[in-house]
């Protein structure tokens, strides 16, 4: 699946989720289609819920986790990553996401 087309079901979700209530959504930005730009070089949504949390939520394939957990843990280095950092794995057997908390 494309990761438009995650980030979709991913913002599906976070709507229809009563754990963010009323919530902000803001996307990485796309360039073209091939060239998107993550925020913080590591997420594609943050999330401030109506609760005054603030997530960030990296969305990926249950495929690509490991990978993208090395990367969001590889660029804050030694600081942990800031708190509800999340990766949002989607798994097409269950057609659901696995989250996973930083």
């Amino acid at each position: 699946m494309k990761e438009i087309e995650l980030i979709k079901k991913a913002i599906e979700k976070i709507i229809s989720d009563k754990q963010f209530g009323k919530c902000f959504i803001w996307r990485s930005q796309s360039f073209s289609r091939r060239i998107r730009i993550d925020i913080f070089n590591c997420f594609d949504l943050i999330i401030y819920s109506q609760y005054g949390i603030i997530y960030l939520v990296q969305i990926t394939t249950l495929t690509n986790l490991s990978a993208r957990r090395k990367k969001i843990l590889n660029y804050f280095g030694l600081t942990p990553p800031p708190p509800h950092s999340e990766i949002w794995a989607w798994d097409k057997n269950k057609n659901e996401f696995k989250i996973e908390k930083l």
